[in-house]
C-alpha cells in the first residue's frame, strides 16, 4: 500500500484490513512515551540504528528499552525469541525502543566520543547497561519498513554512559581488530565460526569491520551482509553434487507462507513473491519474481527479502554439501498487517529448511504438493519463461 493511500485513510481502514498498522504500532509507543523523560536508564539489547537519510551524514545511535535490565532486554532486539511470539507482541517489543541519534559524518563517526561509546554496545554479545541523556524527552514517530524492524520514539543523543563492560567473542575482537581482512572475509569468517548474521550486521554498521571501515546505513547493512555471505557460499556449493531428487519444505509465521523447492540440477534461484489482495503494501495484489544462475546483475526488484531468503538457502545447502536449483514461492495473507523487517522472510525460509522435506521423484509431483498448500493457482506462480522451468530442459556435467 503506498504512502499516499496512508495519507488518505489515516486509520479508516481504506485498505480493507482488520488492523491499520500505523495505528497499531502509534499505540503501542504511546503507552511509554508520557512515563519517558530525557535521561533514560536502560540495557541496550544491544542495539545500533544508522540512517541512511542525507548520507554520508546520517543519524546514529544506540536502541534501548527504558527500564529494562538484564537478560530480559535481549527480547526487544532478538528474531529467535519473536519466531515464537504474535505479530502484536512483537511491534509491542519494537515499539517500546527508544531511538537515541547523533547526526554524524560516516567517517567522522569514528572520532566522536558518543559514536565510541555506541559502538561498545554494538560490540557486545549480551545486554549492555547504559545511560542515555537526550536533549529533550523522546517522541513517537510513525515509523515502518519492509527491511528494518520497527522503532519506536526517538530523541536527540548528548551523553552516553556505558556502565557494564561489553561482552566480545574472542572470534569478534579478533576480526574486528584486523584492519587489514576485507569486509566480505571478516564477515565469511565469523559466519563460519557460528557468529549469528544479526550481530555481523551490526558491528558492520557500526563501521567495525574490512579496512575503509565508516558507519553503513541499517539497512543497507542488512542486505549487505546476506549478499556478501550467500555469494561466498555459492563459490561452495556449486562444487558439490546435487541432491537426488526433488524435495519441498514449507512454513508459515506471520502471515508469511513460503514453499521452498529444492531440483537435483545446478544451482540457481529464483523467488515468486504473491501479495493477496488488501495485503500490506498490496490493496489489490501482485505477483513479482527474480532470479539468477550463479551470479546476480544488479538490485533485486523484491528488494532485501530476495536476499534474505536465498542466504537461508544457501546456508541449507552448505550444510548439506549438496547444491540445486531453488524454486522458492512466498505468499504474503492480510494478517502480515504490519512490516516487522526481512528477518521474517530469513527465519521463515531457515524453520522450512529445518523441517523433514517431502520427496518425490518429479517436478511434476513436487509442484502439485506445492500447489495444494498455495492460495494462488499454480498458472499464476509457475510460468514458462521462469529460469526454474529452463532448468528442466538443461543438462548438466553430473548428468554424463
Amino acid at each position: 500500500m503506498g504512502v499516499s493511500r496512508c495519507v488518505q485513510c489515516k486509520g479508516k481502514g481504506l485498505c480493507g484490513r482488520a488492523v491499520c498498522p500505523i495505528l497499531a504500532r502509534f499505540a503501542h509507543a504511546k503507552k511509554i512515551e508520557g512515563r519517558l523523560s530525557s535521561t533514560l536508564y536502560g540495557s541496550t539489547p544491544p542495539s545500533f540504528f544508522v540512517g541512511h537519510t542525507g548520507y554520508p551524514t546520517v543519524l546514529a545511535g544506540p536502541l534501548l528499552p527504558p527500564n529494562v535490565h538484564g537478560d530480559e532486554a535481549h527480547l526487544y532486539d532478538d528474531p529467535d525469541a519473536w519466531m515464537r511470539m504474535g505479530m502484536d507482541e512483537v511491534v509491542g517489543y519494537r515499539a517500546s525502543m527508544v531511538r537515541s541519534r547523533t547526526r554524524t559524518h560516516v567517517m567522522e563517526g569514528r572520532h566522536s566520543r558518543l559514536m565510541d561509546a555506541a559502538r561498545e554496545c554494538a560490540l557486545s554479545s549480551t545486554p549492555v547497561d547504559s545511560e542515555v541523556q537526550l536533549e529533550k524527552p523522546p517522541r513517537v514517530e510513525l515509523r515502518f519498513d519492509s527491511v528494518l524492524m520497527p522503532m519506536g520514539p526517538s530523541g536527540t543523543l548528548t551523553r552516553l554512559e556505558v556502565v557494564d563492560n561489553p561482552n566480545v567473542p574472542a572470534k569478534v575482537e579478533a576480526l574486528v581488530g584486523d584492519t587489514d581482512a576485507t569486509a566480505t572475509c571478516a564477515a565469511m569468517e565469523l559466519f563460519d565460526a557460528g557468529i549469528p548474521q544479526e550481530y555481523i550486521t551490526r558491528i558492520l554498521s557500526a563501521g567495525l569491520l574490512g579496512r575503509k571501515r565508516r558507519l553503513v546505513p541499517t539497512r543497507w547493512a542488512i542486505t549487505a551482509t546476506d549478499d556478501m555471505l550467500a555469494k561466498e557460499l555459492i563459490q561452495r556449493v556449486r562444487y558439490y553434487a546435487p541432491v537426488e531428487e526433488y524435495m519441498v519444505h514449507s512454513a508459515e509465521r506471520f502471515g508469511n507462507h513460503f514453499e521452498v523447492l529444492l531440483l537435483p540440477k545446478p544451482y540457481m534461484y529464483e523467488l515468486v513473491e504473491i501479495w493477496m489482495k488488501n495485503t500490506l503494501w498490496s490493496p489489490e495484489g501482485d505477483i513479482i519474481w527474480d532470479g539468477e544462475g550463479t551470479k546476480k546483475r544488479g538490485y533485486s526488484p523484491l528488494g532485501g527479502g530476495y536476499y534474505a531468503a536465498r542466504i537461508s538457502v544457501l546456508e541449507h545447502l552448505s550444510q548439506l554439501k549438496r547444491q540445486a536449483a531453488v524454486f522458492v514461492v512466498r505468499e504474503v495473507y492480510p494478517s502480515y498487517w504490519a512490516p516487522l523487517g526481512s528477518w521474517v522472510i530469513k527465519k521463515t525460509v531457515r524453520e522450512a529448511l529445518l523441517r523433514p522435506p517431502e520427496r518425490f521423484e518429479s517436478f511434476e509431483e513436487a509442484i502439485a504438493s506445492m500447489a495444494r498448500r498455495l492460495r494462488t493457482p499454480r498458472e499464476r506462480w509457475l510460468r514458462r519463461d521462469m529460469r526454474v522451468m529452463n532448468t528442466l530442459t538443461q543438462r548438466s556435467v553430473f548428468e554424463y
